[in-house]
């Protein structure tokens, strides 16, 4: 370990969300330019918001831990032992999430029924798969490494919303001029994100540190973007934001700020390291 860790250790989050912010608001700009210009294709800025987390918390993994630190990390990516009902739990709540918005959707008259992607299954297989590799990916920045390090010193709810907040502040870098989400309203993406991350600290917490169950619910509630067919982008948006704001009012009236019933108000503290970051 160089001699430079114990500032890193002390200082790792702040590094981690300060740096997040500053170079995906620092890219994207000139992503605009290229997209405008024609050198890069239009989808290419959602690639940023997933990379950039990753990277700096491999980085930093490395910076703190060595080798070891990034083996640690990693590893989080192919822990598959979680209860079964687990799996089955975060993709209905996944799909109710989805199918409530079409029924809001049809009952405001936004559409005339609820309708769905007419794929093969082939097309349906690949799409899951690459939101899969992409919310896995992002997931292991702010669930494989922020997480943890504000659950050995926070309640989950209290980590949840402070992760919630950098994270749907990251993204509304795409609602720059000329990016994927700049004709969408920016308040209802940075709340439904803020409401995703504690629905997916709750399965975190719930499953021990899950990482693998993190990232399929990030992947899921994307996927099922399929039962969500005729409705517009913006509406969308606002009509997920309700959806999870609603799923995040019940959850916190089950399980309270610990996002989890039982003794332990810090379930997963004893399954993580201690880690001294004096940063947050």
């Amino acid at each position: 370990m160089n001699t430079f860790s114990p500032f890193f250790e002390r200082n790792s989050l702040f590094l981690f969300f300060a740096l997040t912010l500053l170079l995906s608001f620092a890219v994207t700009p000139l992503l605009s330019a290229a997209i405008a210009a024609g050198s890069l294709p239009p989808d290419v800025e959602s690639f940023l918001v997933v990379i950039i987390p990753s990277v700096l918390a491999i980085l930093l993994a490395g910076m703190t831990g060595g080798k070891k630190g990034i083996a640690d990390l990693l590893r989080k990516l192919v822990h598959w032992g979680v209860s079964f009902k687990w799996y089955a739990i975060m993709l209905i709540v996944a799909l109710a999430v989805r199918l409530s918005m079409s029924l809001l959707a049809l009952a405001l008259g936004w559409i005339a029924q609820i309708q769905t992607r007419p794929w093969t299954p082939v097309q349906f297989l690949v799409f899951f798969v690459m939101l899969y590799i992409a919310a896995a990916l992002e997931e292991l920045g702010w669930r494989g490494f922020a997480l943890p390090k504000l659950l050995a010193r926070r309640s989950a709810l209290f980590s949840a919303l402070l992760i919630g907040i950098f994270w749907g502040t990251v993204h509304l870098a795409l609602h720059l001029p000329g990016l994927m989400l700049s004709s969408f309203p920016w308040p209802a993406t940075l709340i439904q994100l803020v409401g995703l991350s504690v629905v997916i600290t709750w399965l975190y917490v719930n499953t021990q540190g899950s990482l693998v169950i993190a990232s399929l619910y990030h992947a899921a509630q994307s996927f099922f973007v399929i039962v969500n067919e005729g409705i517009a982008g913006p509406q969308q948006a606002w009509l997920l934001a309700i959806g999870n704001i609603a799923l995040v009012l019940i959850l916190i009236l089950l399980a309270g700020p610990a996002l989890k019933r039982g003794r332990s108000a810090h379930p997963i503290r004893n399954a993580v390291p201690h880690f001294h970051d004096r940063s947050l």
